[in-house]
């Protein structure tokens, strides 16, 4: 989920999630939240965002999705904003977003019924908050988080091809909609788009490893941009930055 608004904004970085969780703490007594984060390549990478609007976060993780800590923090007014998988453990990222007036999440084994259900939550005039997946061999499960949000905006996706990645995610995020989230499908990368109030422009980096992407994120601060996406796609990292 991307924040309507941010100003300030830092980057984490740690193979240990025990590690990077301490240094989430820390930040979390500044007031910043977490705003995406991804795992792959033995690493975590965290995106923090500060003035974002959201009011209280909390993380939790599990073996198996973790449902009734969900189901605790719905109590407590927080919402998913975020899912992954890494390797081990389901991490759900919870926020107090004041847009977000109602959520539920669902899982399907299948990436046809899985589109097929995104469709229909849409149909409910529901967003797709974020999306995970859990792979262990040929076993495959989805999980998909989907929100009744207070501002009336519409969704897409696009399967995109490694090789066209660039182009495509820029004709995406012509007109109203911007690029909100990115995901590795089988080979391809699905690319989910939404009306977001707050934001008109965007730049796009393909980061084969995280010391090119670690100079991306600088190119993006230098002018005047926030990281809102990124995902580790087909082995490498993929930036989406707006303002």
């Amino acid at each position: 989920m991307v924040p309507s608004r941010i100003n300030g904004q830092r980057i984490l970085s740690r193979n240990s999630w025990k590690e990077i969780m301490a240094e989430i703490n820390t930040y979390w007594e500044q007031d910043y939240y977490v705003t995406d984060f991804d795992y792959g390549g033995g690493r975590y990478v965290v995106v923090l965002s500060k003035n974002t609007g959201w009011d209280g976060q909390k993380i939790v993780w599990d073996k198996t999705f973790p449902e009734k800590a969900v189901d605790q923090a719905w109590e407590q007014g927080l919402y998913i904003t975020g899912v992954t998988y890494d390797g081990s453990d389901w991490i759900v990222v919870m926020s107090g977003v004041r847009e977000c007036l109602q959520q539920g999440w669902f899982t399907r084994t299948n990436w046809r019924n899985f589109l097929d259900t995104i469709s229909q939550k849409w149909d409910k005039d529901e967003i797709i908050t974020t999306i995970g997946c859990k792979k262990n061999g040929s076993d495959v499960v989805y999980c998909g988080v989907s929100s009744k949000m207070s501002y009336s905006g519409s969704q897409g996706y696009k399967s995109v091809r490694p090789a066209d990645i660039l182009s495509a995610l820029q004709e995406l995020s012509n007109g109203s909609r911007i690029v909100t989230d990115l995901y590795d499908v089988d080979g391809a990368i699905l690319a989910i788009s939404e009306d977001v109030p707050g934001w008109s422009h965007q730049i796009f980096y393909t980061c084969p490893d995280f010391g090119v992407l670690s100079q991306a994120v600088d190119r993006v601060y230098e002018q005047d941009y926030y990281i809102t996406a990124l995902c580790y796609c087909l082995g490498g990292w993929v930036l989406v930055a707006s303002r």
